[in-house]
């Protein structure tokens, strides 16, 4: 068995066993890891079983298991996620053409997926406001140590905003994101922690996927809020028609009574098609902005 000196080495080793799964096992294997070599090192070096940082690393690490023992429980995690994918791919290469495009309403992801999308304008708007506000409150009052303060707090609670914001990705979507809140590793005075908060690329990533939420969120809700009304307009074209006929009111497909017999069986298809786009193009946005969010939150 190789003997580790230092945590970072074991992390090391545990990616190169970890090498080709799934980021967000990696990502949850090494958050979980870290966090009990690091307890576990604490607590051998204050009970004074080891003196030295290097031998309670040592012992620690041969408490825990080798990087291959630790590997293994997340390589099946891996391997029942690809299977889930590879069931879920094969039940599509067995549908018809029909069923392709049809039975998009029968797939209840579809459903949040859309959800989701919709609910990306006004987290994206909290979002942008809370951060202008924030970091415009925060550089204004720089002079005195109420605007870092203010700053640092901002940039820490980014971090949970962007936690909560994965794991309503991974429910909603079904996309596989880390499962444990991303913790700062810096240990020592509190300048040497913000350095290091300052030096994670996920700060910026996750910063960024903040910003981009309000612009793409107001380009779904438009999109979609006009087609799905545009959809149900049509294929109620009928009832209004005959509401206006019997209330008088101008509403419903302007049309010569001699022509309805066509329009309207024509406008209550022409929505059913619609709708029926509108809902695949949803789960292809949906898919993509998974890709987004994934890309960003899970970058180290």
């Amino acid at each position: 068995m190789v003997s580790y000196s230092a945590i970072e080495d074991y992390i090391r080793d545990l990616k190169r066993e970890l090498s080709g799964v799934d980021e967000a096992i990696i990502s949850d294997a090494i958050d979980d890891t870290e966090e009990h070599l690091g307890l576990r090192v604490q607590e051998l070096l204050e009970e004074g079983v080891a003196k030295l940082k290097e031998d309670a690393v040592a012992k620690a690490v041969a408490d825990f298991g080798t990087p291959s023992e630790v590997a293994r429980a997340y390589l099946e995690l891996n391997d029942e996620l690809k299977g889930k994918e590879e069931k879920r791919q094969k039940k599509k290469e067995k549908r018809s053409l029909f069923c392709d495009i049809f039975c998009i309403y029968g797939d209840w992801r579809v459903y949040t997926g859309l959800i989701y999308l919709l609910l990306m304008f006004p987290l994206g708007l909290i979002y942008f406001t809370y951060m202008v506000t924030m970091i415009s409150l925060g550089i204004g009052m720089l002079v005195t140590v109420l605007g870092i303060f203010i700053l640092i707090l901002f940039l820490l609670s980014n971090y949970g905003l962007s936690w909560l914001h994965s794991r309503m990705t991974e429910v909603m979507l079904g996309i596989r994101m880390p499962r444990k809140p991303r913790k700062l590793k810096a240990k020592g005075t509190w300048w040497q922690r913000i350095k290091a908060m300052f030096r994670d690329p996920r700060m910026y990533s996750s910063l960024l996927y903040m910003f981009l939420m309000f612009p793409l969120g107001i380009f779904y809700f438009t999109v979609f809020v006009t087609l799905i009304a545009a959809s149900i307009g049509l294929m109620m074209s009928p009832f209004t028609t005959l509401l206006s006929e019997i209330m008088n009111l101008p509403i419903g497909i302007p049309s010569p009574p001699e022509a309805r017999a066509v329009l309207l069986p024509l406008a209550v298809i022409l929505g059913f098609l619609l709708l029926t786009w509108t809902l695949h193009l949803s789960s292809i946005l949906a898919h993509l902005h998974g890709k987004l969010t994934r890309s960003l939150l899970l970058k180290r």
